[in-house]
């Protein structure tokens, strides 16, 4: 089948020119690191290469598990921020119905029944 009967106009917005915009090597730094598997064996054996890219295939995937748990732990860290300072609220509201502001208290007189049971 000729090319030319598969093809198709491009949609608007779609940009061709990518002269000067970051590239998906460039992004990912492929250049450093392709270079970084260096066989030290001589003469080279066969299985040295896959032995050096699957533990640097490890390493990475650890460094993103730790990645996620940092995540983790800061979404963890500001959800117990938010449970302290609510509960800091829960607390002051019982403190003022047992009685911890007699003024109010006195004021209500015995018409409040107290959290305790007391009445």
């Amino acid at each position: 089948m000729p090319v030319d009967k598969n093809a198709r106009e491009l949609e608007n917005g779609i940009h061709t020119d990518l002269s000067g915009r970051l590239s998906y090597a460039g992004y990912l730094h492929l250049d450093r690191l392709l270079s970084a598997q260096q066989r030290l064996t001589d003469p080279p054996q066969h299985d040295e290469m896959l032995f050096i890219v699957q533990h640097q295939v490890s390493e990475l995937w650890m460094k993103l598990l730790n990645t996620a748990l940092l995540l983790v732990q800061a979404g963890f860290d500001a959800v117990r921020e938010l449970a302290f300072r609510a509960g800091d609220h829960v607390v002051e509201g019982f403190g003022i119905v047992n009685g911890k502001h007699a003024l109010e208290d006195q004021r209500l007189g015995r018409k409040v029944v107290r959290v305790d049971g007391v009445g």
